[in-house]
């Protein structure tokens, strides 16, 4: 796989668009902007905090097979971008916009896979698109994605829990 970093134009466009969408505390986004995005795939972006030689890839390749570089972080695939699980439970508690915290029932729901329905406080401060859910306890649980109703259940599916009991 050939890997091919982001340019700092296109960084920026997609850390504007976060910010946009989340209004995530400053210093996240300064931690963000150091490090380094790379394309997975047609909409996906992965982000790596560390420092990689892209010329030194191929050289390694012939040595190591090398698949993917950082954690998936951003799927670019509508109008607004969503979060992965993992990157969303790193960088989601510092969302100050489009997240929504759920109730005891609601968040045992969740874990079952199950889309909720929302009260209307809880939708009053909401975007349409992708949400970033809390639990009682301020903890990322997850991301959604809301229109106007119920908001649909993003949850992997390695992360939802069997049954209620």
């Amino acid at each position: 796989m050939e890997f091919q970093k982001l340019s700092r134009k296109e960084k920026n466009g997609i850390l504007d668009k976060i910010q946009e969408e989340y209004n995530l505390q400053e210093d996240k986004i300064k931690e963000l902007l150091e490090g380094q995005f790379f394309y997975s795939g047609k909409n996906k972006i992965r982000y790596f905090s560390g420092n990689i030689d892209l010329v030194n890839i191929p050289s390694f390749q012939k040595k190591l097979k090398v698949q993917n570089i950082g954690i998936y972080f951003l799927n670019l695939e509508s109008k607004k971008s969503r979060f992965s699980f993992n990157f969303s439970t790193l960088f989601g508690k510092y969302a100050r916009k489009n997240f929504v915290v759920l109730s005891e029932k609601q968040e045992k729901s969740w874990f079952l896979g199950i889309d909720i329905h929302l009260f209307e406080e809880q939708k009053n401060i909401l975007e349409n698109g992708f949400i970033i859910v809390k639990s009682l306890d301020n903890l990322v649980i997850g991301m959604g994605n809301y229109f106007g109703e119920d908001l649909i259940n993003f949850l992997p599916k390695d992360k939802r829990v069997r049954s209620s009991e």
